[in-house]
């Protein structure tokens, strides 16, 4: 069975140990965060950052 994954959705710098905490819990859960700062999330520059982003939550 798939381990499922999380996207963790918000702005970067300003939440950067927000979203390292939400990572860890995910992570106590058993679950695979992704986050955009790490990981393969492909970023295309045809594309806003945003519609990137929304594209790599259906993977989720």
């Amino acid at each position: 069975m798939a381990i499922p994954r999380v996207f963790i959705s918000s702005t970067c710098y300003d939440l950067k140990y927000i979203r390292e905490n939400l990572k860890c819990f995910i992570r106590t859960l058993g679950y695979e965060p992704v986050l955009s700062e790490e990981g393969p999330i492909y970023f295309d520059p045809a594309m806003s950052t945003q519609d990137s982003c929304l594209r790599e939550v259906s993977s989720c």
